[in-house]
């Protein structure tokens, strides 16, 4: 298994808001790993999931079958517009 280091990340990548509920013992221990790393949480948190999914090794090749599978297809079907390939938003009220 390859050791988790944490390293700053200089690029200026897409980032998203994720939010999840998670247990109170992993809030408390990724605050630890913050203020001993001082490193910021959002930086820490993202290097955990990368690290976390790249040691997934079933996930990881479930991963390279979609990826494959969607080259493949890129040759196959034609290119639909970005108004076509928008989804329905359902509204729950």
């Amino acid at each position: 298994m390859a050791r988790f280091k944490i390293m700053r990340n200089n690029t200026n990548s897409d980032r998203k808001l994720l939010q999840a509920r998670i247990e109170t013992a992993l809030v408390e221990d990724v605050n630890l790993i913050v203020k001993w790393s001082n490193r910021d949480k959002n930086e820490i948190v993202a290097e955990l999931l990368k690290y976390a999914l790249s040691q997934e090794e079933d996930f990881q090749a479930y991963k390279r079958t979609l990826t494959q599978s969607s080259l493949a297809d890129m040759g196959k079907k034609p290119v639909e517009s970005s108004r076509q390939a928008l989804p329905i938003a359902a509204s729950a009220r």
